[in-house]
């Protein structure tokens, strides 16, 4: 069952939500714009809301039940960590990170959006990747991966 996302036109700090991307057991991925600059670029919003342990009470993302309180806190400073990890790496190879969002009862990573096709894009039109490609791919992405 797909969890209650934010709807189109709801903000994010400055950010605007557009549409929603996609739901994974930890989160919402949203397409959103920056207002505040004419002919800004879109970008991703990723909502830090773990299926198994939160729910959405009007926009709010709270613990499921009063047992989960503790495990959602842990997760979610674990969450804020990694997000400031992540917008510390300035490595080429890697979507660059744009900001952090504490609001709602939860966390937002901010980042550019990406240019180019996915893998899933690739490789449903084109079969399995061939070896050749994904080590030029890794090769890429080593610095950081390292990071």
């Amino acid at each position: 069952m797909a969890r209650k996302a934010l709807r189109p036109g709801q903000t994010i700090g400055p950010y605007t939500i557009l549409a929603e991307q996609y739901q994974d057991d930890a989160g919402v991925t949203y397409l959103g714009k920056h207002p505040s600059a004419w002919g800004a670029p879109q970008v991703y919003i990723r909502e830090f809301f773990p299926a198994n342990i939160s729910r959405r009470n009007r926009n709010e993302i709270a613990p499921a039940r009063k047992l989960l309180a503790r495990e959602f806190e842990d997760a979610l400073a674990q969450q804020k960590d990694r997000v400031d990890r992540y917008l510390a790496i300035k490595e080429p190879g890697l979507i660059g990170g744009l900001g952090k969002v504490e609001e709602n009862g939860t966390v937002y990573l901010v980042t550019d959006w990406p240019e180019g096709e996915s893998l899933q894009t690739m490789s449903a039109r084109d079969g399995l990747l061939s070896p050749g490609f994904v080590r030029a791919l890794l090769y890429g992405l080593e610095g950081g991966l390292n990071a």
